[in-house]
């Protein structure tokens, strides 16, 4: 008795339409946000390929640097 729970909800789809990944890291950055939360915000944006499939036929992978992943 007596903890105390915080929680944030956080929808990003609905907050940006187009992010460019290294642009919003450098601004959470700039604003003060640390770690854990950064390292988050980072691996959550890092990495992330796409590709496009239609009738069965699959185009390359690209990176994605820009977009909310889904």
């Amino acid at each position: 008795m007596g903890k105390e729970v915080r929680m944030v909800f956080l929808d990003f789809s609905k907050v940006f339409d187009k992010v460019w990944h290294k642009g919003l890291l450098y601004k959470l950055k700039s604003l003060g946000v640390k770690d854990p939360l950064l390292s988050w915000f980072c691996s959550y944006l890092s990495d992330r390929k796409q590709r496009v499939v239609i009738e069965g036929q699959c185009s390359s992978w690209l990176s994605v640097e820009a977009g909310v992943p889904q």
